[in-house]
């Protein structure tokens, strides 16, 4: 039943030292030995009580459901900090040192630190316990008075010290208190990006004062998360509540997955788009900006699935034009007698809407762009039917093209009519969001070369927009359409956006990036890494790159929640992250040899090459 937060024969802190270490006293959760004085609970009770007297320098607080302390140590301009979460059980800590603005790694064990600010982070949860209440006010009152009588408060901490073994050590304990701790002693690191950005900053504050996890380092506030469920999101903003969706509309409406996570945005969002329906003037154009891989596809969807519309997509180019944004030419597919099955196929291109490449994809069900750049080998094998382990995204993309090529060229021969190709115009996936009410994405836009290609939308964008078609239809756009547009603005190849296009949209949302613990979960989730030690390690370094990155003005290159995802998928192949980042980070980040030189030695051996070495 031994817990790696527990270490015993450490020296006992004052008035305990010299005392005898084991005692008759003992918890009611005992299972009849006697209980052992440690010198980490003892350490996190004086600790307390000083804080609460205002003679000692710790405090105890909470952010949305989990619980920080803080506690400063005897040696000078060191602070030691927890952040615990009570229904995971996970711990993450820290050493501060002040005087440089340093973070370093926590590890209890006999040697190094004795876990007290890991239980100083638990003790709002140990309170719950009414034995633990009452011993501890008890043990706070001869603490106040110097400890006057040593016997009592000896028999007082034995209980105490008994209290808090039993109830984390034992999962079978009625007033179990869960603490996922490696047996090695090493705690999941507090990251320092978080750290600057104030995300543990205690929104509750039950004991003393906060000198550090109360400052908000890089200078922007951060309020604290508040867990939203999907069951209290998802379909709860209907803006029209007498509208039915067709079977192949509620098939385009997104399923969240479960490991994304809702955030106040996407809830504020909605809201608005909810709330001001039957306005004169509706929210229903959103801009959100942000860095790569930040969320804001993802955050889309999930407005789309909060409103319970269909979501499609569009990803513009440099050399998108005007008319590409409302659709295209195609050839006309008129079918019947073209034989060796085509006809299905046309029959189905025709329900898909037409001869495009995404209908194509989907009636060849290729795999999608993030299944090729993440797993090649079995994007190539359901291709090709040929396994192939070496294959590479650009063969699966080569791949892609000439099947849907191949496919277009039967197609085009087999509804050929005797006297010439005839052609219709069908139109993009925007016109049909725009016309039949769906929510649809627009990414990339700053990146279109020609300055007055979305200008030409203007007229869409207003409430009861049109657009005239070459073939002569008018399409008016749909009160319930929601047009998302997406964008990275301080990147390669990105321009300023029209000011006329701008002034359009009713929310403009800049993302911000994940939590670490948020990219950590959802790197594990998806690549099944779950090593959570090495995780955050993996999360502090991919977001110390990418504020460097951003703060040197270096854009030939990106470092992101993708390259967290290719990391961690790496390293699970490999088994080592330290390779790994160089492939599926380092080389990443900038095509500039020196620079990724020194983001290996500023960011990537600190933190990881000493654990290669060991």
């Amino acid at each position: 039943m031994a817990h790696s937060l527990f270490v015993f024969g450490r020296s006992l802190p004052e008035p305990f030292a010299g005392s005898k270490t084991t005692s008759q006293k003992k918890s009611q959760y005992s299972n009849g030995t006697q209980a052992t004085l440690t010198s980490g609970p003892l350490k996190a009770l004086n600790a307390i009580c000083a804080s609460l007297t205002g003679t000692g320098e710790g405090a105890v607080g909470k952010i949305d459901h989990r619980c920080v302390a803080e506690y400063k140590s005897s040696v000078d301009d060191e602070y030691h900090l927890a952040v615990y979460d009570p229904g995971r059980g996970s711990v993450m800590a820290a050493v501060y040192d002040m005087n440089h603005g340093t973070v370093s790694k926590y590890t209890v064990s006999k040697t190094a630190r004795d876990g007290a600010v890991v239980l100083m982070a638990m003790f709002p949860v140990l309170m719950e316990d009414q034995e633990f209440k009452d011993e501890f006010d008890r043990y706070k009152t001869e603490h106040d008075a110097g400890f006057p009588d040593i016997d009592k408060a000896h028999d007082i901490a034995a209980v105490l010290c008994d209290n808090i073994y039993r109830r984390v050590s034992d999962p079978a304990c009625a007033a179990h208190v869960k603490a996922d701790i490696k047996s090695s002693g090493n705690l999941l690191p507090v990251p320092r990006t978080s750290l600057d950005a104030g995300e543990f900053q205690p929104t509750i504050v039950t004991v003393g004062s906060f000198q550090i996890l109360s400052q908000n380092m890089s200078g922007t506030a951060k309020k604290s998360s508040v867990v939203i469920k999907h069951a209290d999101f998802i379909g709860k903003y209907p803006i029209n509540g007498s509208r039915q969706l067709s079977l192949a509309e509620k098939k385009l409406v997104p399923e969240l997955p479960v490991w994304h996570i809702l955030t106040k945005d996407e809830q504020y969002v909605c809201e608005h788009i909810l709330k001001s329906t039957g306005k004169p003037t509706q929210i229903r154009n959103i801009m959100m900006r942000g860095e790569a891989g930040c969320g804001k596809t993802s955050m889309a969807m999930a407005v789309a699935a909060g409103v319970g519309l269909p979501y499609v997509l569009y990803t513009c180019s440099s050399g998108t034009e005007t008319f590409d944004l409302s659709g295209g030419i195609m050839p006309e597919l008129i079918g019947g007698g073209a034989g060796d099955g085509l006809d299905a196929d046309i029959a189905k291109l025709q329900s898909l809407g037409g001869l495009t490449y995404n209908n194509i994809a989907k009636l060849l069900q290729f795999p999608d762009i993030d299944d090729i750049e993440y797993d090649p080998a079995s994007s190539y094998q359901l291709m090709t039917g040929t396994g192939k382990p070496d294959a590479t995204p650009q063969e699966c993309v080569m791949i892609m093209l000439e099947k849907a090529m191949s496919k277009v060229q039967q197609i085009t021969k087999a509804t050929e009519p005797k006297d010439g190709q005839s052609f219709t115009y069908y139109e993009s996936n925007l016109l049909l969001a725009i016309e039949n009410g769906w929510c649809i994405e627009v990414q990339e836009p700053t990146v279109i070369a020609q300055p007055g290609v979305l200008t030409g939308l203007n007229s869409l964008l207003e409430q009861n927009g049109s657009i005239s078609l070459p073939n002569g239809k008018t399409i008016r756009r749909h009160p319930d359409c929601i047009i998302i547009c997406t964008t990275n603005v301080d990147y390669a190849g990105c321009r300023n956006l029209n000011q006329s296009f701008l002034d359009r949209f009713g929310l403009v949302i800049d993302v911000k990036r994940p939590s670490a613990e948020v990219m950590a979960d959802r790197a594990k989730i998806l690549t099944g890494y779950d090593d959570e030690y090495t995780m955050m390690q993996m999360v502090d370094i991919v977001n110390g790159i990418s504020d460097h990155l951003h703060k040197k003005g270096i854009n030939d290159g990106t470092c992101g929640m993708r390259s967290l995802i290719d990391w961690a998928l790496s390293t699970l192949i490999t088994g080592d992250p330290y390779k790994s980042a160089f492939y599926t980070v380092i080389s990443k980040a900038t095509t500039d040899e020196r620079e990724r030189s020194s983001l290996v030695s500023s960011f990537l051996d600190p933190i990881l090459l000493a654990q290669v070495s060991a």
